[in-house]
């Protein structure tokens, strides 16, 4: 159609329907869980998760689809997560290239800072402050005026 209405010639891509083998799900917004290449729609923070959270088969499957590495650094990432799967390091390989490619390393470096703080007893007193305007707009928060018992309260039942 816009060849006819532009009198001009166009070129399209394709890529075929990826299903992850482990729920036989495929992969897209239509699924549910969207991720988004503009952080206004998904933001870095959650772009991570998102690749940091893929199960362990998909791991190793996306980085070959998603990444720039090579074959052979695909494989010993892989005989490395098979030895140790509990330290998730496909996962985090994973997130760290897809969100470098996306939105940057220095991006990929404040989320990972948030995420250690966030996960794993990072030290909170290290952030910059982009990485705790990150950590701001992924963490609830309430109104500086309810007192404790309140917030508590309407988090409970959904208010807050």
């Amino acid at each position: 159609m816009i060849r006819k209405k532009e009198n001009t010639e166009v070129y399209a891509m394709t890529a075929p329907l990826l299903i992850n083998k482990s729920t036989g799900r495929k992969f897209g917004k239509s699924e549910g869980g969207a991720v988004w290449l503009d952080e206004v729609k998904t933001s870095v923070y959650k772009f991570y998760q998102f690749w940091l959270n893929v199960d362990d088969e998909s791991a190793i499957e996306y980085m070959k689809i998603f990444t720039m590495l090579d074959r052979d650094t695909i494989e010993a990432i892989a005989e490395n997560h098979a030895v140790n799967p509990g330290a998730r390091s496909a996962q985090k390989v994973l997130a760290r290239e897809v969100t470098d490619i996306v939105h940057g390393s220095a991006r990929r470096e404040s989320v990972e800072r948030v995420t250690e703080v966030l996960f794993g007893g990072g030290d909170f007193n290290k952030l910059s402050d982009d990485d705790l305007g990150a950590l701001a707009e992924e963490i609830p928060c309430v109104d500086a005026g309810i007192d404790v018992i309140g917030a508590l309260v309407g988090f409970w039942c959904g208010w807050l």
